[in-house]
């Protein structure tokens, strides 16, 4: 069996593992992303100390990374936020493939997630497939037959970047946007609670955190309805750490889907949460690593 490194890299934590080639994590670490603090460097630093920790137990083959921003086909970065200063131009897989002394390949994040639960995850067998993350921000990818659509600049799928109401669409359907909702109507500090928190409380009745939820998910209906129309997917997968919360967003998504006139669009396209929750983009980062170095 052969057995590889994979890591995730977030704005707040890098998720780290071990995985067999089937996709299934073995091992998993986590740590806090430095590179506000100390830089790009660094941040590069702890993902190989993490593999070097994990190569004590485990003959690892490769590297495979997903992480935030856009990546090129060599593992270079060429486009990032504001979370990650300094991070646009570097050449990520190469640096971590030198650390290591490992092949590496790196893939951004939404990409990594759609390719995880095309692969092993919600949307097996299903094509197109169309998956969007909810966290900090809202990322978005879709597949055409198992392959991802970057698009001339690498922005295809990114439906966080769609106009919505005076502003775009990520400042209103990601999970800051909820926990920002929360906290203002109740007069919190905003790093007083998380999105997991405030699921909680929607859970429990808690009126300003079920009207934050439905607000979240109206704004979200009006991006996918948008990827309905262009892509046509058979699937819409949606991950990052809201999986777990399916309980409480499936059925306002579902309310809020049912408001738009897309009865005819929406015929063949599944809305599912993520299966592979948090672990997805670390699988689809195998998943591609795999492409490109072994299959």
């Amino acid at each position: 069996m052969a057995f590889y490194g994979v890591a995730d890299i977030g704005g707040t934590m890098i998720k780290l593992g071990v995985a067999d080639e089937k996709g299934t994590i073995l091992a998993r670490g986590e740590v806090k992303n430095p590179v506000r603090e100390a830089g790009v460097g660094a941040m590069i630093e702890s993902v190989a100390s993490a593999v070097h920790d994990f190569r004590k137990s485990y003959a690892l083959e490769g590297l495979a990374v997903s992480t935030a921003g856009v990546v090129d086909e060599e593992g270079v970065v060429v486009h990032s936020g504001p979370a990650f200063p300094g991070y646009e131009g570097t050449t990520l897989a190469a640096r971590l493939g030198k650390l290591t002394g490992l092949p590496c390949a790196a893939m951004n994040d939404a990409n990594c997630a759609a390719l995880g639960e095309a692969w092993i995850g919600a949307g097996r067998r299903l094509s197109p497939l169309a998956c969007v993350t909810l966290g900090t921000g809202v990322g978005g990818a879709v597949l055409m037959d198992g392959q991802p659509c970057v698009g001339a600049s690498g922005f295809a799928g990114e439906i966080g970047y769609l106009p919505f109401e005076d502003d775009i669409l990520e400042n209103a359907a990601s999970v800051s946007a909820l926990v920002r909702f929360v906290t203002d109507a109740k007069k919190m500090p905003v790093e007083a609670i998380d999105g997991a928190r405030v699921l909680e409380m929607a859970r429990a009745g808690d009126d300003a955190a079920r009207e934050g939820v439905m607000r979240q998910m109206h704004a979200l209906a009006a991006g996918l309805a948008a990827l309905i129309c262009v892509v046509d997917p058979a699937i819409i997968v949606i991950g990052g750490g809201v999986a777990a919360g399916a309980d409480v967003l499936a059925p306002a998504l579902s309310e809020e889907m049912a408001r738009l006139p897309l009865a005819d669009p929406m015929k063949k396209t599944r809305i599912r949460f993520s299966t592979l929750g948090n672990d997805a983009g670390m699988v689809g980062a195998l998943s591609y690593f795999l492409q490109k170095f072994i299959r």
